[in-house]
């Protein structure tokens, strides 16, 4: 049976192309969001909200939990998700809006502790419930994250974004991860799902199939051009970015290579127009939510799926180990 886990970025609201700022903190009406969540759970999903500081502590955001807590008890999970950038304790020796910064894991590994512990105490005060899933802002995972989560109590992390490379932006490097679920010092990895396509078919069949080799073409610099020639596409499987069709497509790709977890997410301040460089209209934003619930549709009710919350994976005995993965960081 193919499962399906759905996770919203829930964020402030600011120009991405405009860079970081410690005073876009804006957090407009929940509605669509709320409906959104409404919808999907009447499909049959389960949501893992992960919240930013910004969020959890805006009147609107709030606003937003406390129905959500009341309505989907059963189905929801509220999770953190770090924006350093307006996420305190802040530290006058580091830029956290350096574009370097805004990926938690690259900042010294107290101050990404006491931002994450800080973050998870005021979303347990806020939701009356503990918090064990984390989301790093940006994909930001690093070489220290994954000891901060351990002595914080969290069980999941959802921050890796299998085959694409953040290094150019100053990030990690995931081209060596797949969509596999594995543990690394206690915590459960959950990769956002994602795909690989071509403009030959059969080469993103393959390669789905073979992730390892993907791994050595991205390792070896005379394979890179090849990457070019064959228009090789990463496909996150999201509304921002794809449409439904191409969303479907993702899964059918993936579940023929075999994977039957999947994970489709999206970013709350794409449902608010001008935001996000994926919804620059209202007209943009209708477009998304459509396809977001038709997909959920699709998938819960015409695939028969099953919803999972990614707290629920912790100790499947199906789960390997970072060291059978066989990539580091």
């Amino acid at each position: 049976m193919v499962k399906l886990a759905v996770v919203i970025h829930a964020e402030e609201e600011f120009n991405w192309r405009s860079g970081f700022s410690r005073k876009n903190t804006k957090v407009s009406d929940c509605e669509t969001l709320v409906h959104v969540i409404d919808s999907l759970t009447a499909a049959g999903a389960k949501v893992t909200l992960a919240m930013d500081f910004p969020f959890v502590t805006s009147d609107r955001g709030r606003a937003a939990i406390r129905y959500l807590r009341v309505q989907h008890e059963n189905n929801i999970e509220f999770a953190a998700h770090l924006h350093p950038w307006v996420s305190p304790p802040f530290d006058n020796t580091i830029d956290e809006e350096h574009a370097k910064y805004s990926f938690p894991g690259n900042l010294p590994a107290e101050l990404e502790y006491q931002k994450i512990r800080l973050l998870k105490q005021t979303i347990e005060s806020e939701c009356q419930r503990e918090v064990v899933t984390y989301l790093a802002g940006r994909y930001g995972l690093g070489e220290a994250t994954s000891g901060n989560l351990s002595r914080l109590g969290f069980k999941v992390d959802l921050s890796i974004c299998p085959f694409r490379d953040y290094s150019h932006l100053g990030g990690p490097n995931f081209q060596g991860y797949d969509n596999r679920v594995f543990t690394r010092n206690g915590i459960t990895h959950i990769p956002h799902t994602s795909g690989l396509f071509s403009s030959m078919p059969w080469v993103g069949a393959y390669l789905n199939e073979n992730p390892a080799v993907y791994r050595r073409i991205c390792q070896s610099t005379s394979f890179r051009s090849a990457i070019r020639l064959l228009q090789l596409d990463v496909r996150r499987l999201s509304p921002e970015g794809a449409n439904f069709q191409q969303m479907c497509d993702t899964v059918r790709a993936l579940r023929h290579a075999g994977q039957d977890h999947f994970v489709m997410s999206f970013h709350s301040s794409s449902l608010v127009a001008g935001s996000t460089p994926y919804t620059a209209t209202p007209s943009d934003v209708d477009t998304m939510v459509s396809d977001i619930l038709a997909f959920g549709h699709w998938f819960m009710v015409e695939q028969q799926g099953q919803a999972f919350l990614p707290q629920q994976l912790v100790g499947s005995s199906e789960i390997i180990t970072a060291d059978q993965l066989g990539v580091v960081l």
